[in-house]
């Protein structure tokens, strides 16, 4: 943790930390989980966990990927961070002792769908609405971060700052207005439900709760 915002980290103090590294096995999953995200979160994460997986004190801690390129693209998010180092998201619940919530946007990120800025305006929303806007952010991330784009390209920087610019709208109508248009209680209720969302989302959220009322049979 001595390396936290320094330009490269200290030749001696990384001496020191080869010299020292097998203790890191006997520190608890959660002090290890703790000074990793911080370190992840830190401005010189990319060099200095460079510098771990050369000296050998980075696979102790996790096996790694080598991907630098893409974990330098992303911004200061210890999370997005590490989903792109670890090898194996998959088991590092209980190696760090992720809280639920943790390893719940790992497990969402490994399932994203690859965005670009080629989708269309429509398309955006669809795909905002379905996974909602944490997700979109950090699909977007990810997808830039793997992009052979500049760094300050503009369709890129907007497609990832759609979530501050569009809000996914709520359905206007929920089962029970289902329900006191005839539909008997059921299966059917939550049937025609989708079918009102779907027909809703195809028509760009435009449909009024009146016009979704009226298609109601």
């Amino acid at each position: 943790h001595a390396w936290y915002g320094k330009s490269t980290p200290d030749e001696r103090g990384l001496n020191a930390c080869v010299r020292l590294k097998s203790g890191l096995k006997n520190l608890s999953a959660e002090r290890v989980r703790q000074e990793t995200l911080k370190l992840l979160a830190a401005p010189q994460a990319v060099k200095t966990c460079k510098a771990m997986a050369t000296a050998g004190i980075l696979r102790i801690i996790l096996p790694h990927t080598d991907e630098w390129r893409v974990f330098g693209r992303l911004p200061d998010d210890a999370i997005l961070r590490l989903f792109v180092l670890a090898k194996d998201v998959t088991e590092l619940k209980d190696r760090l002792r992720l809280s639920n919530a943790i390893a719940a946007r790992l497990e969402a990120m490994q399932v994203a769908s690859e965005l670009s800025p080629a989708l269309t305006d429509l398309e955006r929303r669809r795909m905002m609405f379905q996974i909602g806007a944490d997700k979109w952010r950090d699909a977007a991330w990810l997808s830039f971060a793997r992009s052979r784009a500049n760094r300050r390209n503009a369709a890129w920087l907007e497609l990832i700052a759609m979530p501050e610019k569009w809000t996914p709208p709520q359905l206007p109508v929920k089962g029970s207005d289902i329900l006191e248009h005839g539909i008997a209680a059921g299966p059917q209720v939550g049937q025609t439900l989708a079918a009102l969302e779907d027909w809703w989302v195809a028509s760009d959220f435009r449909p009024t709760r009146a016009d979704l009322l009226a298609r109601i049979s």
